[in-house]
């Protein structure tokens, strides 16, 4: 592959805070391993991507958010209502395409699950994840597979 000029094998874009872009491969033809990190315990991991020319976007409340009255409010906010994205803690989409990845793991964490379905269909998304707080306090983790 050719990248601005330069003969580059593989190598990882990574953009600000949510986006990591995959050109090619490790230099030993393996995938790229990005972990995503639980939303409430980074210490955890709770899914391993692999990325060979695609993308992998996460949007999560965490990080750019505050608490008011035990309640984390994110920077994403819902179209909806206005209102701070409440639905989900994290969401993570694959594809091909870096815009493509953002501006549907921003969507998924904004609209909850209801979205998978429609995610899962879409011929351009290879794998999404939405993360969501149980009624009974555990976190609950849905992917385009279940």
């Amino acid at each position: 592959d050719i990248v601005r000029g330069y003969d580059i094998g593989g190598c990882l874009i990574h953009g600000g805070t949510s986006t990591i872009q995959a050109i090619g491969s490790q230099p030993d033809g393996a995938p790229w391993q990005i972990e995503i990190q639980h939303p409430i315990d980074p210490a955890l991991s709770i899914s391993t991507v692999q990325l060979i020319d695609n993308s992998l976007s996460i949007s999560a409340i965490h990080g750019k958010s505050f608490i008011q009255n035990d309640i984390r409010y994110g920077h994403i906010m819902n179209p909806k209502d206005g209102a701070p994205a409440q639905i989900a803690l994290l969401a993570a989409v694959m594809t091909m395409s870096a815009t493509e990845s953002d501006a549907y793991s921003t969507a998924l964490l904004a609209s909850g699950n209801q979205l998978l379905p429609i995610l899962r269909a879409m011929q351009e998304v290879i794998f999404a994840m939405i993360v969501e707080q149980g009624e009974d306090g555990c976190t609950q983790i849905l992917t385009t597979a279940d």
